[in-house]
């Protein structure tokens, strides 16, 4: 279903190669509308556990927005994941 006007909140899971999940990740966001010059930053993010992270973002606009998280731990590379949602 497509998002609402207002905090959208993404979850993500970090593990290893392993399969064991990575504890102490520094995960950021950013959203950027693909129609015109808009952007919003990430609002909070908040470690849950067991390699479970979440992430709110504020879309204030109706219209596609691009989501960008990257998450960055010690001894691994910086992997970036890119979300396509469309705000109504």
């Amino acid at each position: 279903p497509p998002a609402t006007v207002g905090y959208t909140t993404v979850a993500l899971h970090l593990m290893d190669e392993q399969g064991l999940p990575i504890e102490a990740a520094l995960v950021s966001s950013q959203a950027n509308m693909t129609n015109m010059e808009m952007i919003s930053n990430q609002s909070s993010t908040r470690y849950l556990g067991k390699g479970d992270y979440i992430t709110q973002l504020h879309l204030y606009m109706e219209g596609p927005w691009l989501i960008t998280i990257q998450a960055h731990a010690e001894g691994f590379d910086t992997p970036r994941q890119t979300l396509l949602v469309v705000v109504e």
